[in-house]
């Protein structure tokens, strides 16, 4: 494409003296080093050229008398897009003007590197000089509540304030700005007109709509005026209504830039970047966003008017299928596992709040490979989900998070939880894949770090198979530097569900959901069989031991008048089974002399059904579930 534009040759013609560009550290985030992957620079259209990474645009905006840049992407960025300007031909120390869309660590991250670098005037709106300045997001933007860890980058210097229709002039180019509040209060769109081969074409660098939040913050919460939703919905207006040839954004993703660089690339006679219908196209997708998060807090909404209490108990609402609880020793705070959505959930058991709780951001996030160097890399715990929990004690406020997962891969995932800050902070530390991706359903630990893991359903066996009395599955074993799990013979049974061990480690229990009985093993291979409970009046679930030395397991009942009597045979359905409210029992059993009692019960509640644990916290009993929206608290009958 022919390069037609006014003072190109300044620049080319003087000699580069390279002035060291001094990175600040980077930042480890969950995508930063897919953003950060490499990108070459190139011609966008007249004086305008892309100089980002492959993940986040930096945009470059020549003029006669100097330049202008606008984002600056992760801190670890500055670099490449250093580099990226000298490879077309420019002098990254002339740039004039630093541009922010947005003041997120994705787009302002590398502004101080490149400010030093440049000396050049940042100008941002009212809403982001603050920010900025500060390198700490305001309490008003949507993602504050991830933390001020995550959230924060470099301080920026020389930063002032542009006005919503303030414009910036350099030689004969003019930018305006216009304010596009909702993702962040500050986020501004920026347009200017470039021109080659005597046809000017308006440019829009559309600021991000996106109505991505932390966890609780609400886009429709009245005590904001305008609502944040109102917010993105008029300016989604306002650049669907604004002269737009070529569309530019933060994340390329978003103007389709791989599939436009790979149209150029076959027909080099062509701009695929010039699309007159790309704003309006741009604003229907945020639109569309924002719907879709509309209706997620209207389905919220429809939850918490139908969370009233119900005889004793209370309930938390908006946690999908919390399958199992634990308890961080020494703490009111309770992980609980997302069944439905996959993660984790934090609950607050004093304040009874919750919300995410993600894996760390933080540099220290890596993998043990003299523990787990069979583990395949860290996941994206988002795209897991969540079964059997375990916690064990350590030191200093730490203690080890064993979890059953699903989905991505077949696996126990193992966590640190750090507790000696304000809230608990989840960082990764490895895996241990299941045999054949067969899928686990609790786990326990010990004190020397071993785990031993349910598979209740061997590879093609159905769990009909399971409830008609057949041996379907068993106990596993790791230990640390195994390469992988073993069998533990003497343990088959229908359907092992919940495990535990004793506090000496000498024996285990497991819980059968297909002969509904709880059964202690000698910690040995083969296992030996001590003691078994009689057979219990519920479908026991998953199995804990209480600060008393019990075990504590739950489930639905067996007899029920509304139900049915649940199956015993190659008969039984699942969805059946689960689709019918039944009354449940959390039951407490002595490991000594497998007796037990009842520690609560409750009568069938279609609005929570599927019983699978209890915790004790406190005074009170938590309850979880394998399907429903909430979790149930009580207070303890002893």
């Amino acid at each position: 494409m022919k390069k037609t534009l006014t003072g190109i040759l300044l620049f080319l013609c003087t000699p580069f003296l390279h002035a060291q560009l001094s990175e600040d550290p980077p930042k480890d985030c969950r995508y930063c080093e897919a953003w950060n992957q490499t990108q070459e620079p190139y011609h966008v259209y007249g004086n305008t050229w892309y100089v980002g990474t492959a993940g986040l645009a930096s945009v470059l905006v020549s003029t006669e008398e100097g330049l202008i840049l606008l984002d600056g992407a992760l801190s670890q960025s500055a670099g490449q897009i250093e580099r990226n300007i000298r490879k077309l031909g420019f002098d990254p120390r002339q740039i004039k003007y630093l541009l922010n869309s947005h003041a997120h660590y994705d787009h302002a991250g590398g502004l101080n590197a490149l400010q030093k670098l440049s000396q050049a005037q940042v100008l941002a709106s009212a809403d982001s000089v603050g920010v900025l300045s500060s390198g700490e997001l305001s309490p008003e933007d949507p993602q504050y509540g991830f933390g001020s860890e995550h959230n924060r980058f470099p301080a920026v210097s020389n930063v002032s304030e542009v006005a919503d229709g303030g414009t910036v002039k350099l030689g004969e180019v003019t930018l305006t700005a216009h304010y596009t509040p909702g993702h962040t209060p500050g986020g501004t769109t920026w347009t200017w007109q470039s021109c080659e081969d005597g046809r000017c074409l308006d440019v829009v660098y559309a600021d991000s709509l996106s109505a991505v939040s932390a966890e609780g913050f609400r886009v429709t919460d009245p005590s904001r005026t305008p609502t944040v939703a109102e917010q993105i919905t008029a300016s989604a207006q306002l650049v669907r209504e604004l002269d737009c040839d070529v569309l530019l954004a933060p994340h390329p993703f978003l103007f389709q830039m791989p599939d436009k660089l790979e149209a150029m690339a076959s027909d080099p006679g062509t701009n695929p970047f010039i699309d007159p219908a790309a704003c309006d196209a741009y604003a229907t997708f945020f639109d569309d966003w924002l719907v879709r998060r509309l209706e997620e807090e209207a389905a919220e909404d429809s939850m918490v008017s139908d969370c009233e209490p119900a005889g004793d108990y209370s309930f938390m609402c908006g946690l999908k299928s919390a399958e199992d609880l634990v308890l961080v020793p020494g703490t009111k705070w309770i992980i609980a596992s997302g069944f439905a959505e996959g993660g984790f959930y934090l609950i607050d058991s004093e304040q009874k709040t919750f919300g995410s709780l993600r894996t760390s951001d933080e540099p220290g996030a890596s993998q043990d490979m003299e523990r787990f160097g069979a583990c395949p890399g860290s996941p994206d715990t988002d795209q897991l989900i969540m079964h059997g929990l375990n916690i064990r004690p350590g030191e200093k406020g730490h203690s080890t998070l064993y979890a059953v997962a699903h989905g991505a891969r077949e696996s126990i995932e193992v966590f640190d939880v750090d507790a000696s800050g304000e809230r608990p902070a989840l960082t990764w530390k490895g895996c241990i894949l299941t045999p054949d991706a067969q899928e686990a359903n609790s786990v326990a630990s010990l004190a020397d770090g071993s785990l031993l893991v349910t598979i209740p359903l061997h590879t093609g066996i159905e769990i009909s198979e399971a409830l008609a009395g057949k041996l379907t599955g068993q106990v596993y074993r790791w230990a640390p530097g195994d390469s992988g799990m073993t069998p533990v013979q003497g343990t088959e049974m229908p359907y092992a569900n919940g495990i535990e061990v004793s506090a000496d480690g000498k024996e285990f229990y497991v819980a059968s959901s297909g002969l509904f009985t709880v059964t202690a093993f000698s910690n040995t291979n083969p296992a030996r069989v001590l003691r078994r409970t009689d057979t219990l009046v519920f479908v026991p679930d998953n199995l804990h031991m209480s600060r008393d030395g019990k075990l504590v397991t739950a489930g639905l009942h067996v007899e029920d008048d509304a139900c049915g009597r649940v199956l015993q045979s190659e008969e039984f359905k699942l969805e059946a089974f689960a689709s019918c409210p039944r009354p449940f029992t959390v039951w407490s059993i002595d490991p000594q002399t497998m007796q037990g009692e009842a520690l609560a019960s409750g009568p069938a509640n279609p609005n929570f059904s599927n019983i699978t644990m209890g915790l004790e916290v406190g005074g009170e009993l938590w309850i979880g579930t394998f399907a429903g929206d909430r979790v149930a608290y009580r207070t303890m009958n002893r």
